[in-house]
């Protein structure tokens, strides 16, 4: 139905993304499943409307541009395409299909759009660990960075057969010891899961699904 429905369409807006998206049922009413979802890409959309600014300029106002994560966006820059790393191949010899990042796209994707370098990645790891702050500058209120990292999913939940199959090991069931905040899977007790992480685990889109693309360290 999504597919049908051409969700997700790098040459649609957010807003026009929404549109289509609330044209179609529910997959599971809600609080019945954990399902791998488009959620943060509908928040993206929410957080243009609140502010006023589209997505990528929001991000860079607030997020990516203190740290100096000036390798983030949803598009590779020019400066930056030689390091652009390539996807392996798979079994069959081929490389797995994935969007041109070399352009900007109409679709700023806040569930799995953004590009980035190792280096830009560490600096918001470490602004995580740190809660919302970076080498001295608030990031991120502490709250904030609470709620990210707490299990939002009631005892109990279902996990769609979907959701399984695409995250395989590393969907955030309690089989695991894990959790799921607002973009994290979490830890909710210590020393409950097979997990190297104590606390929480800044995942991206799992294998094959909605990952857009990351450059190589500068040599």
């Amino acid at each position: 139905m999504y597919r049908e429905a051409h969700i997700g369409d790098r040459n649609d807006t957010l807003a026009q993304f929404v549109i289509k998206l609330s044209k179609l049922p529910l997959a599971h009413q809600p609080g019945e499943v954990w399902e791998y979802s488009v959620a943060v890409d509908v928040l993206g959309r929410i957080i243009e409307v609140v502010s006023g600014e589209p997505l990528d300029q929001y991000i860079t106002e607030h997020v990516t541009g203190p740290p100096h994560m000036d390798a983030t966006d949803f598009y590779v820059h020019p400066d930056n395409l030689a390091r652009l790393a390539e996807a392996q191949r798979g079994a069959d010899g081929q490389r797995p299909s994935l969007p041109d990042v070399t352009k900007s796209p109409n679709f700023l994707s806040g569930g799995g759009g953004l590009t980035a370098s190792t280096a830009d990645y560490l600096k918001f790891a470490e602004m995580m660990l740190n809660g919302g702050e970076y080498r001295g500058q608030r990031i991120i209120a502490p709250h904030t960075v609470q709620l990210m990292t707490s299990d939002a999913l009631p005892p109990g939940i279902d996990y769609s057969a979907r959701a399984l199959t695409t995250t395989g090991d590393i969907a955030p069931t309690p089989a695991i010891g894990q959790g799921f905040g607002t973009g994290l899977r979490c830890v909710p007790r210590r020393g409950t899961t097979r997990s190297p992480a104590r606390s929480a685990i800044i995942t991206g889109p799992a294998p094959g699904a909605r990952r857009s693309g990351s450059i190589r360290p500068k040599s």
